[in-house]
């Protein structure tokens, strides 16, 4: 549990209150979903880290034990979607 993804989440916003970055700085895959649905304009960054965080996604639900699990996995996944900087998923750890 020391790696799971609510863990990583708290890690993001804690580190969030100590730069000083508020949630309106953060661009969330969420957001970079919503205006890839607009047609609006995403940036090679912003466009390889959601396919990281869909490739991400897909293998980390698809590990799930049991429904209970992946109803908890889903859950961390939401959350990290909605508030995570898009920025997360640029990192070496995701490209596997």
């Amino acid at each position: 549990m020391a790696n799971s993804p609510l863990n990583k989440l708290g890690k993001i916003l804690r580190s969030n209150a100590l730069t000083n970055s508020t949630s309106t700085e953060v661009v969330s895959i969420n957001q970079l979903r919503q205006k890839r649905i607009n047609e609006e304009h995403l940036s090679q960054e912003q466009n390889l880290a959601l396919k990281r965080f869909e490739k991400y996604r897909k293998t980390y639900l698809d590990a799930a034990q049991s429904q209970s699990d992946f109803e908890n996995r889903y859950k961390q996944i939401v959350t990290l979607s909605r508030y995570t900087n898009f920025a997360e998923f640029l990192l070496d750890k995701y490209t596997t």
